[in-house]
C-alpha cells in the first residue's frame, strides 16, 4: 500500500510539473529559447562588381581564390536596377567573370534558406552561365535544391546531372536538408583530373558522378554569370543567404581541403547589425562540438535534459521551455547538427542481459569463448559444451601454475597488484594470482563472444586505438553492495588472466568516491611497469534503477602532441548516465596494436549485478552521441527487469538459456 501511494505522488507531482510547464510554453508563445532569425542586407539587384586580385587561402596554404562575393547577403526580389532585366536578377557580366578555360574550378559558399516553407522544395543555384542574358540556356550551372542538386553540360553524355535525395547519400536524411535557416556549407568542385562533379556538404563528400563530358570543356568562354535564385525563365526559387562565395580555379580541393574550409572560423566582414560570432552561432554543429553537449542545467521545476527528452515525443513544445534549447541540444535536437556519415559498427560482449552471481566471495571471472552452442542448448555435465569448458578452466590453471615463476618479475604483475591495494576499504577482487581461486571463479554460464572482441580490436587498431565501451548495469539486492551500502559497479576487462592484466577496468578505488575507470599501457614503462590514468565516475551509480557507463579513448591523437603543441594527446572521457568526465592523457599510446590479442579476453564482476550486452565500437565517440545512446536506451532499460535466475539456474530446470534478443543488434539492451 505504501509503495503505491509513493507511486500516485510521485506522478501526480509529474503531471503538476508539465502543467506548469505548459503553462510558461504557453506565456512564451511561440518564440524559442534561440535567437531570432535577422536577415542580412539586400544584396543590390543588376551587375555584381568583379575583384580580379586571388586571395590566400588561410587555412589552405597552398591554395588561392577569387573572393565572388563576401556578405553575408540576402538574394531576394528587391527592385530591378543596375543592369537588371527583372526584379531580383543579379550576376557577374561576361566581361568580369575569370575563365577557368582548360581547366576545373570549384565553387564554395555559405548558405542558408530563408524563406523557403518547410516540406517545400526550393531552387537556386551558386552559378548559371548564360551565352545569352536574356536567354534561358545555359552552357554549364551548379544548382542546389532542398532535395538535391543539379548541373548542365551541354553537349556531353549525359548533357546534364539530378541526383536528388539517396543519390546523394544513404544519410541524405530530412535532418540534414538545406531546409532550415541554419548557415550550412557547400562546396561544388568540377574535377579536372577525374571528370567528375562532387558536392560537399559540412565539409563531407557526399557525392560524386561523372559530369558528362571533359571538366575541361566545361568553360564555354565569355558569358554572363547569375547567382541567387531568378535567372530568365526561372522565379520559384524562394529568398536565400550566401556568405563568403569563394572560386577556385585549376587543381580540385581536396577533401580535407573543403572540410578545412568548412570547420574554420568564419572570416571578419562588414558589420551588418550583428557580430561575425553571433553569425557562427547560427552555423550547423558537429557531434564534436562542445555545443552539441546536454549540460547539468535544469530548469525551475527541478527538470533536466533527460526530462525533455523522455516528455517530448508527447509534448513537442515543452522543448520551447526558455534555456532548454541552448541547454539540451541533444535531448531536444534543437541546434541544426552537421552533415556526416553518422555510422559506427557495434560489436557486443553477450547478446542479452546477464545476471552474474558470485562464483566466490570474491567475484566472478566470465571468459571469452569461440565456441558456439545452438539456441536453446542448456549446459549440463552430459553435452560436449561442459567438457569444452571444463577444458578451458584446465588450461586457464595451466596457464597460472606455467607462469608462478615470473610472479615476482613480470611488471604486468605489478600494477595488479597496485589496484587490488588502491581499492576502497572492504572492497574484494578475485586473487587472480592463487590458481586455484581463479579456477573456481569461473563461471560457464556467463562466457561471451571472443570472436566479435577479436574483430572489434582489428577495427580499433585501424583507426589509430580509438575505441568506446558502454553498458548498463543494475544491483539485485544487498549482496551487491560494498560494505558501506553503496553500488559501486566493479567490471575489470581483463587482456590476460595470468598474468593479471587489464587496459580498462571500473571500480571502487580510492581516488574516486563514486567509482572509476582506469586506462592503461604496459608498454610506456614507469615505475610500476606501466602507465596508468584514473578517471572518476560523474556521478553515483543507482542503488534501484539501471546506470549507464561508458568510456570512450582517443589513442589516434597520442602521436600529435610531440609535433603540434596544440594537440591534447590521448584523452578519455567517461560517462555516467548524463554526466560526463573527460581528462588529458598526454602523450602516450595504450599499444593495442598486437592484431592477435583482443582487448580484452576475460571479463571480472566482483559484485553481483545485471549487466547490458557490453558495446564496444572501434572510435571515439564524441560526448553528444553518447548521450543520444543514453537516451535511446534510458525508457526501454527501465522497463527490463532482468533475468529472476541465473544462467546455471535455468539449465539445472531444463529452460533455455540462449535467446535472441528482443531487437537484433539493439544497442545496449
Amino acid at each position: 500500500l505504501a509503495s503505491s501511494v509513493d507511486a500516485v505522488d510521485k506522478s501526480v507531482a509529474q503531471q503538476q510539473g508539465m502543467s506548469e510547464i505548459l503553462t510558461v510554453i504557453q506565456d512564451v508563445g511561440d518564440t524559442t529559447s534561440g535567437s531570432t532569425l535577422v536577415k542580412s542586407p539586400s544584396h543590390p539587384t543588376g551587375r555584381i562588381a568583379m575583384n580580379h586580385t586571388t586571395q590566400r587561402d588561410g587555412v589552405n596554404p597552398d591554395r588561392e581564390y577569387y573572393q565572388m562575393m563576401l556578405g553575408p547577403w540576402l538574394l531576394n526580389k528587391a527592385p530591378a536596377a543596375n543592369g537588371a532585366s527583372f526584379d531580383g536578377e543579379r550576376y557577374w557580366h561576361s566581361d568580369d567573370f575569370p575563365s577557368f578555360a582548360n581547366r576545373g574550378v570549384s565553387f564554395t559558399t555559405w548558405f542558408r534558406n530563408v524563406d523557403c516553407a518547410e516540406g517545400a522544395s526550393c531552387g537556386t543555384f551558386l552559378m548559371s552561365a548564360h551565352t545569352d542574358k536574356a536567354r534561358s540556356a545555359r552552357c554549364w550551372s551548379a544548382w542546389l535544391e532542398t532535395d538535391g542538386i543539379y548541373w548542365d553540360a551541354p553537349g556531353g553524355d549525359p548533357s546534364f546531372g539530378y541526383p536528388v535525395n539517396g543519390e546523394l547519400s544513404e544519410h541524405y536524411s530530412n535532418q540534414y536538408k538545406l531546409r532550415s535557416d541554419t548557415w550550412r556549407h557547400v562546396a561544388f568542385v568540377f574535377n579536372e583530373d577525374t571528370d567528375d562533379v562532387e558536392f560537399f556538404l559540412d565539409g563531407v563528400r557526399i557525392f560524386s558522378r561523372f559530369f558528362g563530358k571533359s571538366v575541361k570543356d566545361m568553360d564555354c568562354g565569355a558569358v554572363n554569370v547569375s547567382v541567387g535564385f531568378r535567372w530568365p525563365g526561372y522565379t520559384y526559387g524562394a529568398s536565400v543567404e550566401y556568405y563568403d562565395m569563394r572560386m577556385y580555379v585549376g587543381a580540385p580541393l581536396t577533401e580535407d581541403e573543403v572540410f578545412n574550409i568548412a570547420t574554420a572560423p568564419v572570416p571578419p566582414s562588414p558589420s551588418f547589425g550583428g557580430d561575425d560570432q553571433s553569425r557562427a552561432r547560427q552555423r550547423c554543429l558537429y557531434m564534436s562540438s562542445p555545443e552539441m553537449t546536454d549540460t547539468t542545467w535544469i530548469d525551475a521545476y527541478g527538470h533536466g535534459c533527460d526530462w525533455y527528452y523522455s516528455n517530448k515525443a508527447e509534448h513537442p513544445s515543452i522543448c520551447r521551455y526558455p534555456g532548454v534549447g541552448d541547454e539540451c541540444p541533444i535531448a531536444c535536437k534543437s541546434k541544426q547538427q552537421c552533415f556526416n556519415i553518422g555510422t559506427y559498427n557495434k560489436y557486443f560482449a553477450w547478446n542479452s542481459i546477464r545476471r552474474i552471481e558470485a562464483s566466490t566471495p570474491n567475484g566472478t571471472l566470465c571468459l571469452g569463448t569461440n565456441r558456439s552452442r545452438s539456441v536453446g542448448e542448456p549446459l549440463n555435465a552430459a553435452n560436449d559444451s561442459t567438457i569444452a569448458h571444463n577444458a578451458e578452466v584446465e588450461e586457464k590453471r595451466a596457464a597460472c601454475n606455467a607462469w608462478m615463476d615470473q610472479i615476482d618479475t613480470d611488471t604486468r604483475v605489478w600494477k595488479w597488484r597496485k589496484d587490488v591495494n588502491e581499492r576502497q576499504p572492504g572492497t574484494v577482487r578475485v586473487n587472480l594470482t592463487e590458481c586455484q581461486m581463479l579456477a573456481e571463479a569461473v563461471d560457464p554460464f556467463c562466457e561471451f563472444d571472443l570472436q566479435q572482441v577479436a574483430d572489434f580490436t582489428r577495427e580499433m587498431q585501424a583507426n589509430g586505438g580509438d575505441f568506446t565501451l558502454g553498458f548498463w548495469v543494475k544491483p539485485i539486492g544487498t549482496q551487491s553492495l560494498t560494505p558501506d551500502g553503496r553500488f559501486m559497479p566493479s567490471v575489470h576487462f581483463l587482456t590476460s588472466v595470468s598474468p593479471p592484466f587489464s587496459h580498462v577496468a571500473f571500480g571502487p578505488f580510492q581516488s574516486g568516491n563514486k567509482g572509476e575507470v582506469r586506462t592503461r599501457t604496459a608498454c610506456v614503462e614507469d615505475e610500476l611497469g606501466g602507465r596508468t590514468e584514473e578517471i572518476e565516475f560523474p556521478s553515483s551509480a543507482s542503488l534501484t534503477d539501471w546506470t549507464f557507463l561508458a568510456i570512450t579513448k582517443n589513442n589516434a591523437d597520442f602521436a600529435k602532441a610531440a609535433s603540434d603543441p596544440t594537440s591534447q594527446g590521448a584523452t578519455a572521457t567517461v560517462s555516467s548516465n548524463n554526466g560526463m568526465l573527460s581528462e588529458n592523457q598526454g602523450s602516450w599510446s595504450m599499444c593495442v596494436d598486437d592484431p592477435d590479442t583482443p582487448l580484452f579476453s576475460a571479463i571480472e564482476v566482483n559484485y553481483p549485478l545485471l549487466i547490458s550486452p557490453v558495446m564496444m565500437v572501434p572510435r571515439a565517440l564524441p560526448f553528444g552521441l553518447i548521450q543520444e545512446i543514453y537516451y535511446d536506451g534510458v525508457k526501454p532499460m527501465g522497463l527490463r527487469g532482468g533475468p529472476l535466475e541465473t544462467n546455471a539456474d535455468r539449465a539445472s530446470t531444463k529452460i533455455e538459456v540462449e535467446k535472441e534478443d528482443y531487437v537484433e543488434k539493439s544497442a545496449l539492451m
